[in-house]
């Protein structure tokens, strides 16, 4: 009897592979690839986590017929010796960090639009005010900052929320000298409901002239 020898590697992406089993047709053994003449091949590619396949190539990827699904897998008759080789591709995932934009920037390390899994990106939450906000807090309470983050095979596993603590300022409003008379109220909230603008300090202890005082206190946003 006639043999041949199948020949397969595989590249790209990082630890996939193909097995090669014989058509259930045949009652044909082999070793280290080597088929009778005649011979169908079934070809089974499993990518690793994070990995897709992507085609064939080699010298006779164009031999290799079907779809590779169970009803109608890649298979290759072995009339010569073949060479086929199973190309594999990184999936792409993008990272998403959530948060008020308008008080805080984010920067990743490396900066790229996509990773792959199990990439390791280093995340900075920068405070465009820091008289104004505070970072606290990742959604998972995680408080970190940078944190390193490892990109996950699930979508949603890479969106993050970043919480901040927001200054609310105070003023304390003082009567006439003299008066007796005394009173107090919010000068200005910072983020409250209408999300009002930024509260420069500076101006605020110089608000009201002389005889007027101020304090501040830190609140969460809702």
């Amino acid at each position: 009897m006639v043999t041949y020898t199948l020949t397969e590697s595989v590249t790209g992406g990082g630890g996939t592979h193909v097995t090669i089993t014989n058509d259930p047709l045949h009652d044909d053994s082999y070793d280290d690839g080597t088929y009778d003449v005649g011979t169908t091949v079934i070809l089974t590619v499993t990518p690793a986590t994070g990995n897709v396949f992507d085609h064939w190539a080699g010298a006779d990827a164009a031999s290799i017929t079907g779809s590779g699904t169970l009803i109608d897998p890649y298979q290759i008759i072995m009339i010569k010796d073949m060479v086929i080789q199973a190309v594999f591709v990184y999936i792409e995932y993008t990272l998403t960090i959530n948060g008020d934009v308008r008080l805080a920037s984010t920067s990743n390390n490396p900066s790229q639009s996509t990773y792959h899994y199990g990439a390791s990106v280093i995340v900075t939450v920068t405070s465009l005010s820091t008289d104004n906000a505070q970072f606290v807090k990742w959604q998972d309470a995680n408080t970190d900052n940078p944190r390193t983050i490892i990109i996950s095979a699930t979508p949603a596993n890479n969106v993050y929320t970043v919480t901040f603590k927001w200054r609310k300022i105070y003023v304390q409003t003082f009567g006439s000298a003299g008066s007796g008379s005394t009173g107090s109220k919010i000068y200005k909230e910072c983020f409250g409901t209408s999300k009002p603008a930024l509260v420069d300090p500076t101006d605020v202890k110089t608000w009201g002239g002389s005889g007027k005082g101020y304090n501040e206190t830190y609140g969460e946003l809702a």
